[in-house]
């Protein structure tokens, strides 16, 4: 792997994480550090002399749960309180009620300096945030106290462009992905030892998976040949197959809102959407797929690939493909998992959609609340993830325990990867970094490339990139605030309306004839303003 990783020393960082890319270095000697003047702009030099206790409230990632109760506990926290010399409280909300306490928090009127959030899910989107007194535009702190963060965005204006409001203002300090390999990480996978047993090529088009999985089904007696988990969806925040989307993209008909020729499209009353509606409910009646593919959750779609009760499923690289493999590597030898490539409707086509993120994505996101009277301490602390040092940091933690430079490549260490402890490799990670979850600052795609250790995982990368879903994605656009009540209404009634009516369809409990009317209530519910509203917000982003 160190092998593997390594590069000529005269290429440090490539793409958006070059260190060139990076305006100033974190690093100083402390007994130059003088305290912090909010009218002389910040040259980037840490330790900074201050006697604030920031408050920093966040959502604390399922990974980090597993390991700490507050991020205050973690080695990394302790770290980043070292090299910046500022101190921080971090608050965090009742899992599974964060919506409701970034409510009531709001409501109070004592807000804390820092608010990690989506922001696009705000009633409102980020205007409304800055208009209703919630969070600060970061306008004249981002030229002021963050060169860091300022300089990537300069070299990166399409990524400028996705953090900010229509309005032009920076309200937030983003969570960037700048590498395709960050954003293609999940996508379908297949019994590799059963196609080489059942003699069977890897599967590129409908057809090629449907007769895979009959084969699966009459050969291999997999009772539910094709599986998914109702996990919760990001883009769409509903609880339902993921299979769907892996489906769908093959009859060109996509889960969702989607941007074709600058103009907003639902996927799901699209024509093409019945002919995804006919094959799958053939596949449903002919056992092909999970028969509970829509109550499937995540223990159940474990327990369904490695116990040989399916062959196939939709999953990401690591919490799914790596882990299966590793849970079966002593357990059955010959049990092999390999990424495949979203299926198109003919051969040589490539799909329209398949699962790729925004360089963008809102989640793990820092807002400075307007009420903070800190505001040039708290974006100068922020602003240290996007320096050189705190990049490291964050992507790859502490030099020579959990990394090493080789070739002036970071390679992360057996600690990590080979824990003495045999602690995994996320528990590690999630106290020492934040690159493999979220957070105010740049995502190295170097993390990935270890942490992505096995070659099936490896190979997953361009696999699941083969498909055109950059050209159809949706755009951080953001309603204002007059359109957000309304619209918030009609998705809701809508998605719950669509979730109901693909298992009706797909299970045969109504008929593919009764798609018009199915289209018909789709347009009752207002889906037509949906999409009027989203057209519009979609050409004040082009405008930003």
């Amino acid at each position: 792997m160190k092998e593997g990783m390594a590069r000529k020393a005269s290429i440090v960082l490539t793409g958006l994480v070059m260190f060139s890319l990076f305006g100033c270095s974190s690093g100083s000697d402390k007994t130059t550090s003088k305290p912090t003047d909010a009218s002389v702009p910040f040259n980037g030099s840490y330790p900074i002399k201050s006697d604030v206790t920031l408050k920093y409230w966040m959502i604390l990632h399922n990974n980090v749960q597993q390991v700490a109760k507050n991020f205050g506990e973690l080695p990394l926290a302790k770290r980043l309180e070292e090299k910046t010399g500022i101190k921080v409280k971090y608050i965090h909300p009742p899992k599974g009620q964060e919506k409701q306490a970034l409510s009531v928090l709001i409501a109070s009127g004592t807000l804390p300096d820092i608010i990690e959030y989506n922001w696009w899910k705000y009633p409102g989107g980020p205007n409304n945030a800055i208009d209703t007194g919630v969070i600060q535009p970061l306008d004249k702190l981002v030229d002021n106290d963050a060169p860091n963060l300022k300089k990537i965005l300069k070299d990166r204006p399409d990524m400028d462009k996705m953090v900010k409001t229509d309005d032009g203002h920076y309200y937030v300090f983003p969570f960037l992905r700048p590498d395709d390999e960050l954003l293609t990480t999940f996508g379908p996978v297949v019994r590799k030892d059963w196609l080489d047993e059942l003699n069977i090529g890897i599967p590129e088009t409908l057809d090629d998976w449907y007769n895979m999985l009959t084969a699966f089904k009459e050969k291999k007696k997999a009772t539910a040949p094709m599986t998914a988990t109702t996990k919760l969806d990001d883009d769409r925040n509903t609880n339902f197959s993921e299979f769907i989307k892996l489906f769908a993209g093959a009859t060109n008909s996509y889960q969702d809102f989607y941007i074709d020729n600058n103009q907003v499209k639902f996927g799901p009353m699209e024509p093409n959407r019945k002919n995804f509606f006919e094959t799958m409910a053939k596949w449903y009646k002919e056992k092909l797929i999970d028969q509970n593919f829509a109550q499937t959750d995540n223990k159940g779609q474990d327990s369904n690939m490695l116990s040989g009760k399916s062959g196939a499923t939709v999953c990401s690289g690591g919490s799914g493909l790596g882990k299966w493999l590793t849970a079966m590597k002593s357990k059955d030898p010959k049990f092999n998992l390999v990424p495949v490539p979203y299926p198109a409707a003919k051969k040589g086509e490539t799909p329209m959609f398949g699962v790729r993120s925004l360089e963008y994505s809102g989640p793990g996101s820092a807002a400075i609340s307007a009420k903070s009277k800190n505001a040039d301490i708290a974006a100068r602390y922020l602003d240290y993830m996007y320096s050189e040092e705190g990049h490291m940091l964050m992507n790859f933690g502490f030099e020579n325990e959990t990394y090493k430079l080789v070739d002036n490549e970071p390679v992360y260490t057996d600690f990590v990867m080979n824990n003495p402890e045999k602690k995994s490799s996320t528990e590690v990670m999630s106290k020492y970094m934040r690159g493999h979850t979220n957070g105010a600052f740049v995502q190295d795609k170097r993390y990935i490339e270890q942490y992505y250790a096995l070659p099936q995982q490896k190979e997953a990368f361009d696999l699941w990139a083969k498909n055109d879903q950059k050209k159809y994605r949706m755009l951080p656009i953001t309603p204002n605030v007059d359109e957000s009540s309304e619209l918030s209404t009609i998705v809701n009634n809508v998605n719950s309306y669509v979730d109901e009516m693909t298992i009706r369809f797909i299970t045969g409990q109504d008929p593919i004839s009764k798609f018009d009317d199915y289209v018909a209530q789709l347009k009752k519910l207002k889906i037509d303003r949906a999409l009027e509203i989203y057209q519009a917000a979609l050409d004040r982003y082009n405008k930003r």
